[in-house]
């Protein structure tokens, strides 16, 4: 964020780089951290320690989600909204409202993305990804399916496709529009990460 480089560690700290001066270091989850991401402002992390943390350049750290022993598994932020997920469900909070909306999913979420204009959440689990779009007063969902763990989950840039990486050391995609889908196997290994060009 700004001028720094954040990064996580498995002792539950987060690490501030800055040119020409000595990493900050903030001690934010009592366990392990699972997950971070930013919105350009703040840092948001997710730990084994079931808390759901936003925590500013300066150190600060608030609280946005206590869940006890259930680990925060995966997080994604879009301007004010806030999503984060523990076990099965996937949690949003929208510009502002304190209190959680509540998207529920057959399986452990294994990602969760955000669209560019913030009106389309994308979660996989087991057996595809669930596309939930905000109607005029709840949320909307539509399935993708194929079958097989899914982990982390990506809109295009332009917001026609998704696509995921699979435990199945593979990656699987849909055109939204019309939900073909497409699979790119054949990697030697599990993926762990993939960006977009173009």
């Amino acid at each position: 964020i700004k001028d720094s480089t954040a990064a996580s560690f498995g002792d539950g700290t987060v690490r501030f780089f800055r040119s020409d001066l000595e990493p900050y270091v903030v001690k934010a989850h009592t366990g392990v951290v699972l997950c971070m991401t930013s919105n350009g402002e703040y840092i948001f992390t997710g730990g084994d320690d079931g808390r759901f943390l936003q925590i500013s350049l300066n150190g600060d750290v608030e609280e946005i989600a206590n869940f006890g022993s259930r680990w925060v598994d995966t997080i994604a932020v879009h301007n004010d909204n806030l999503v984060c997920s523990s076990g099965s469900t996937a949690y949003v909070w929208s510009e502002g409202i304190k209190k959680p909306k509540l998207l529920e999913h057959s399986s452990t979420v294994g990602g969760i993305a955000i669209d560019q204009n913030g009106r389309r959440i994308a979660v996989s689990c087991y057996g595809g990804v669930t596309v939930w779009r905000l109607g005029d007063k709840r949320w909307k969902s539509s399935k993708f399916a194929w079958k097989g763990s899914h982990g982390k989950v990506s809109f295009s840039p332009d917001g026609k496709y998704l696509i995921t990486a699979m435990q199945e050391s593979e990656l699987h995609g849909w055109r939204i529009r019309d939900k073909v889908n497409m699979a790119m196997a054949g990697y030697p290994v599990k993926i762990k990460s993939f960006a977009w060009v173009g």
